[in-house]
């Protein structure tokens, strides 16, 4: 799968996030997006450490983002599921 970014936001440790609402290549990306089903998640990007996806942040076309000013909170619009994501970040398990 082929990621599609589309949302970015700074991080206050000097990465960045950006959401990957639709993976490139799904044929039955559109379909899953109607139906409200899990069509991509959130990734960070640090430097030295490149790019990882952000564990819990999976929903239904993740499009628009925005990080609290501390950077312990991510707010992602899920666009297929019509609904706003707060996902805690660098906290174990993700609340």
């Amino acid at each position: 799968m082929t990621l599609s970014f589309n949302s970015v936001a700074a991080l206050p440790d000097g990465g960045f996030a950006a959401t990957n609402f639709q993976g490139r290549g799904d044929p039955n990306g559109r379909a899953k997006l109607a139906a409200g089903d899990t069509t991509g998640e959130l990734w960070e990007w640090h430097p030295g450490a490149g790019w990882k996806k952000v564990p819990g942040s999976e929903t239904s076309g993740p499009n628009g983002l925005e990080v609290s000013k501390d950077g312990k909170w991510f707010y992602i619009g899920g666009w297929g599921s019509q609904s706003l994501i707060r996902l805690s970040h660098g906290q174990t398990p993700v609340n």
